[in-house]
Formats: structure tokens, C-alpha cells, sequence
């Protein structure tokens, strides 16, 4: 029975990350909306903006954890089909732009979720309208 060389490349290794880099976008997207939406549309009690922020945060530490995730098990693999030193050490220190951005937006997502989330409903009350 011959067993099937399978070729390991930087492309191949990114492509289901990408897919799900940008599922993971667009729900870093709609706790940005949802927060929105909810300042827009809270009483002057603010409830649910401050409520908002913590769905934000949630968002954003779990979109941070399944791209770190994701990343990870792309250079388990890489491992596993025997790619050099120097390609890891390249695929450890030179992540793909996307993965950077996404990142970036999700520590992002929870910081900013945390600071409406603990002061929303001063920032609801102090709004000028």
C-alpha cells in the first residue's frame, strides 16, 4: 500500500486561517455594531450600552483565543510534515498580516468593551442630545 507524500506549504498552512480570520471579523465587527447601535438607543439609565460592552469584551477575548488558537495548531502542523527550523522559526516570528490585524482588532474590541462596560452609563448620561 503506498502512502501519499502530502507537500506542506506556507499558502496551505494559512488558508483555513484565513477562513477562519475572517469569521472571526465578523463578529469582532458585530460587537462594534451592537455597540454601537445599543448607545444610540439606550435611556438615560444606560443599561444597555454598559450591557453592550460586555458582550464586546467576550467577543473580543474569544476571537483573540481562537486566532491564537488556530495559529498554533497551523505550525503543529508544519511541524508534524517535517518543515525545517528556518521555516518555523520564519512562520513563528512573521506571522501573516491578517492574523496581526485580526489580533490587534480583538485586544482592541476588549479593552475598548471594557471600558463601556465599567463607565457606559456616564457615557450615556453625558451624551449631548
Amino acid at each position: 500500500m503506498a502512502t501519499e507524500q502530502v507537500t506542506v506549504t506556507k499558502e496551505s498552512l494559512y488558508e483555513g486561517f484565513r477562513r477562519d480570520a475572517k469569521i472571526a471579523t465578523a463578529f469582532l465587527a458585530a460587537a462594534w455594531l451592537w455597540g454601537v447601535f445599543s448607545f444610540f438607543t439606550s435611556t438615560s439609565a444606560g443599561t444597555w450600552f454598559a450591557r453592550s460592552g460586555s458582550v464586546m469584551c467576550l467577543v473580543g477575548a474569544a476571537a483573540t483565543f481562537k486566532l491564537i488558537n488556530d495559529y498554533n495548531r497551523a505550525i503543529a502542523t508544519a511541524v508534524e510534515h517535517g518543515i525545517t527550523m528556518t521555516r518555523r522559526v520564519e512562520l513563528v516570528f512573521d506571522p501573516p498580516k491578517l492574523y496581526q490585524t485580526v489580533q490587534y482588532w480583538g485586544y482592541l474590541t476588549g479593552i475598548v468593551g471594557t471600558l463601556i462596560w465599567g463607565y457606559g452609563d456616564i457615557l450615556v448620561r453625558i451624551r449631548p442630545y
